[in-house]
């Protein structure tokens, strides 16, 4: 594609091309005396014409800048390449949020973490992805799908639902069915206590996610007992796991937390085929050869036929 960087310089072409024109009716009117003049050179000086009002169109051309604009593929092979271009590599968010009975206990009660970090999750992405921010217990229910600067204005309504029973694996077949559903590379976000007492087997719905290429991050809120083993088995299975204890500061667990984020990003833009960027780029090879060209014209024209 070419583009034309100066415009506005086309605005002098016309009243150029109309002197060119008013010189040559000049010279036809005088022709005969000017082949007398010139001894029988009158078919030199119409070309001298003509090369003479090529250059004057070809140097306008260059005073332009015409540019070729170009598309560049830039691999993306690590996560410090992906934060380089951050914001040109949209995702899809998948959070759910367990609102269970027990994340609604302890002191402070579990529920404000999860909020907490619910809140430096949505801060830590800057590209124009989605969001899909859902709570669950024994079900699902969606709180809000779209882009990430919106998003934080429903987060405090997480605080309002207590859904009976706990159902991890059937939170991870929620997400990989938005997955599915959406274009977009994409990660789920686990954040829940790890009391699972419902619904489907979680190792075995982490599994399919997994072998489905949709990274699944699991963040632990507080360290309740019944979920020591649940979550050794998934650390088994290689799950990415990150405990947010109650009494753990929240400056300490936001960076763990955005950097978990990023590295899942990362390995949902590898899984998906899309870890690279297009970068427009230009070059101003046109306005050299038009300007060069003109020059070559302008000397060519001055020569003796």
């Amino acid at each position: 594609m070419i583009d034309i960087t100066n415009p506005w310089v086309f605005i002098v072409l016309p009243g150029l091309i109309a002197v060119i024109i008013l010189i040559h009716m000049r010279a036809s009117r005088n022709k005969a005396v000017l082949e007398k003049s010139l001894m029988g050179r009158g078919t030199s000086t119409r070309f001298k014409l003509v090369l003479s009002a090529i250059a004057i169109i070809l140097l306008v051309l260059a005073l332009s800048q015409p540019v070729i604009a170009y598309k560049e593929k830039i691999p993306i092979n690590s996560v410090q390449e992906m934060m380089k271009y951050n914001s040109k590599l949209p995702a899809q968010y998948i959070i759910l949020v367990d609102v269970s009975p027990s994340m609604h206990r302890g002191m402070p009660p579990r529920i404000d973490t999860a909020v907490k970090v619910v809140e430096t999750i949505i801060g830590s992405i800057h590209d124009n992805g989605t969001i899909v921010l859902s709570v669950f217990g024994g079900r699902v229910e969606q709180l809000y799908v779209g882009p990430p600067y919106n998003a934080t204005k429903v987060v405090g309504l997480i605080k309002n639902y207590d859904i009976e029973y706990t159902a991890i694996g059937d939170a991870i077949g929620y997400a990989l069915s938005c997955a599915h559903a959406s274009s977009l590379p994409s990660i789920a976000i686990i954040i829940t206590d790890g009391a699972n007492n419902y619904g489907s087997n979680p190792i075995q719905s982490y599994i399919y996610a997994n072998k489905s290429r949709l990274p699944v991050l699991f963040i632990r809120i507080d360290d309740d007992p019944r979920a020591n083993t649940l979550f050794a088995e998934l650390a088994r299975h290689g799950a990415y796991i990150v405990s947010a204890t109650n009494n753990l500061p929240l400056k300490q667990l936001k960076p763990v937390i955005i950097n978990a984020v990023h590295h899942m990003k990362y390995l949902a833009l590898v899984e998906s085929g899309k870890n690279y960027v297009l970068i427009t780029r230009t070059s101003n090879l046109p306005s050299m050869i038009s300007g060069l060209a003109g020059l070559a014209a302008i000397v060519v024209s001055r020569l003796h036929w």
